[in-house]
């Protein structure tokens, strides 16, 4: 009884394990898709330096904010 318990414990780690490595690639595809886009942005709106720092901190901060609220 204790190695089935045991097993089961450890099938459910590695189940959590598995799903946290599935959201954290989904997360770094989109956070990369948004970077892209970003870049394009600015690249077409041929943004000064200062300008598109700014730009990438306000993403950067709803990106935190939305993980704040998800997590």
């Amino acid at each position: 009884m204790t190695q089935l318990s045991s097993y089961s414990d450890e099938h459910i780690a590695m189940q959590l394990i598995e799903l946290r490595n599935i959201e954290r690639t989904r997360l770094s595809r989109a956070f990369c898709q948004r970077l892209s886009s970003l870049a394009a942005h600015i690249t077409c709106l041929q943004l000064s330096a200062i300008e598109a720092t700014a730009l990438l901190e306000e993403e950067a901060e709803r990106i935190r904010t939305e993980n704040e609220e998800c997590c």
